[in-house]
């Protein structure tokens, strides 16, 4: 293990994200939109949302421990989120209706009741953009083929048990 970990050393790191330097041949590129449940200096919990804390709505439990893991053991890069999805969720498009979640668990988000255009621009700015830069920016010098997003789910979701335990979900692009 620590000849795998001498490849996993940390390139660069903001408020949005952080990257794990890899090689530039590696067989696979790594990104993890959810890694954190950090409300970065300028935001907190208010008191209704703490019961998302550390839940699988603020983040996903356990998915950038694999994608350290996973980028040491393959000498990957890899582009980690440094905030909360629900801040903004760095795995949707600008356009998505839930890129600032409304309900979770069937109870408003007050972290996100009241985000006008001025909130709206300064998460995207601050947060989701700089994220997706860092992504671009890293892939293009990558020369392996495979972007792999590392994820983690509850095993019931907004009351539905889920039957799957592992997913894969994959889109290819010419």
């Amino acid at each position: 293990m620590i000849e795998r970990e001498k490849h996993l050393h940390l390139l660069e790191i903001t408020d949005a994200y952080e990257v794990i330097a890899g090689a530039p041949d590696a067989p696979v590129f790594l990104t993890c939109e959810h890694a954190s449940d950090r409300l970065p200096a300028g935001w907190s919990w208010p008191e209704a949302d703490r019961r998302l804390s550390g839940t699988h709505w603020a983040w996903d439990p356990g998915a950038a421990e694999i994608t350290r893991a996973l980028a040491a053991a393959l000498r990957a890069p890899a582009v980690l989120s440094r905030f909360t999805r629900l801040l903004a969720d760095p795995n949707r498009p600008e356009d998505a209706e839930t890129l600032f979640r409304a309900e979770a668990d069937g109870a408003p988000v007050e972290l996100n009741r009241r985000i006008d255009e001025a909130e709206r621009a300064r998460r995207l700015e601050r947060f989701h953009r700089p994220y997706h830069a860092a992504i671009d920016r890293h892939l293009a010098a990558h020369r392996g083929g495979i972007v792999f997003s590392i994820h983690t789910f509850t095993p019931v979701y907004e009351g539905t048990r889920r039957e799957v335990e592992v997913g894969v979900l994959f889109d290819t692009q010419e």
